[in-house]
């Protein structure tokens, strides 16, 4: 936790952007896949982030202006059915020894939930949860020995419409390394960097919902209606911060100090309605520039337009407010820029003046 008694050196907040490192690969991650929820090991993550690579050209080449993805990055032919990803193992970073490893993180990924409220054509307000993965492949085959010898690529799968909602329905991304989670031992580290990820460019701090937090880690579980808890992994916030944040902080502040990563963060409980221990309200956590840059290597970003303020508030809202997991907020988000006048959004949205007044029920008065 942030100690009261360390002077502590921000991102400046007043909308300054830190460098990416020197030779070392990016990847724009579309921002409800980045958010999924789930208790994932390091081979897990892994294997998500050698998804993202796999469709980088499409996510590069839908890019405007590095501000947004503005055109779907599959096609309505592509979603009709599944849709198949395919990893080469080499981009794994693995040897043979691991791949049982990847066998097994392949099969726990088919178990990875995303859920999401939103407004059907009649009107009604609707929860749903679903699988994202539907089927994992891997090479498996016997050599002359009889033992097991494995190569090639592994292949995840995807339903359509899941498809044309986390990939078409994330209309910005976050940009974070590619290889963090090879470079990590926590497997918190690479979740938190990538999360934080998303206000590292025009936050020095952000405020999120206590409860949001444990359930992107997947130390919480819900039911389908999402009306009561099913499995709090971590029940007080002292297990909490030392068993599921603390590792990730200190790793994730050792990497900055070597120069391996470009930022790392401090975090303190939030308590509302005069509380002062127990389980806070909210954690807000502090977004430091890694040591190896210096104030002068900072870039000034320009004043946010009125759709990119619009954005950012709705992204802090996607992920303080539990409700907007799944990132129909960030689509509504759009949906409004239009209506207010964005031409880029009206362009996006052909379909806007229709569209905004059926879905900006979403943005009711629990969550202003």
């Amino acid at each position: 936790m942030a100690d009261s008694k360390t002077k502590i050196k921000q991102i400046n907040p007043k909308n300054e952007l830190i460098k990416s490192l020197p030779d070392v690969d990016y990847i724009q991650n579309p921002i409800i896949y980045s958010q999924i929820c789930g208790n994932f090991t390091l081979m897990q993550t892994n294997i998500m982030f050698a998804l993202i690579e796999s469709i980088r050209s499409r996510i590069t080449g839908s890019i405007v202006d590095g501000k947004g993805i503005a055109s779907p990055l599959f096609s309505r032919d592509e979603v009709r059915g599944k849709v198949n990803f395919r990893i080469p193992l080499t981009s794994l970073g693995v040897d043979s020894n691991q791949y049982p490893d990847v066998e097994v993180a392949g099969r726990a990924i088919l178990d990875t939930k995303s859920s999401y409220r939103y407004v059907n054509e009649e009107g009604e307000r609707r929860y749903r949860v679903e699988n994202i993965f539907s089927a994992f492949d891997m090479p498996d085959q016997l050599d002359k020995n009889g033992k097991m010898r494995r190569k090639g690529y592994i292949e995840l799968s995807m339903d359509g419409d899941v498809v044309d909602r986390i990939f078409n329905g994330s209309n910005q991304y976050v940009e974070h390394m590619k290889d963090i989670a090879k470079i990590s031992r926590s497997p918190r580290t690479p979740r938190l960097y990538v999360y934080l990820a998303a206000w590292r460019k025009t936050r020095g701090e952000v405020l999120l919902n206590y409860d949001a937090v444990k359930e992107y880690l997947g130390m919480l579980e819900y039911s389908k209606d999402h009306s009561r808890v099913l499995n709090d992994k971590c029940k007080t916030y002292a297990l909490f911060h030392r068993d599921v944040i603390d590792p990730a902080k200190k790793e994730l502040k050792k990497l900055a100090e070597q120069g391996k990563v470009e930022f790392y963060f401090d975090y303190e409980p939030v308590y509302k309605n005069g509380k002062k221990r127990g389980n806070p309200d909210q954690l807000r956590f502090f977004l430091i520039a890694s040591p190896a840059y210096t104030e002068t290597e900072a870039i000034e970003v320009k004043t946010e337009t009125p759709s990119e303020k619009l954005y950012r508030e709705t992204q802090e809202r996607n992920a303080t407010n539990e409700q907007g997991r799944g990132g129909i907020y960030v689509y509504v988000a759009d949906l409004k820029a239009a209506w207010e006048g964005d031409e880029l959004k009206r362009k996006q949205y052909p379909n806007w003046e229709r569209d905004y007044p059926r879905y900006a029920t979403m943005f009711d008065k629990k969550d202003k």
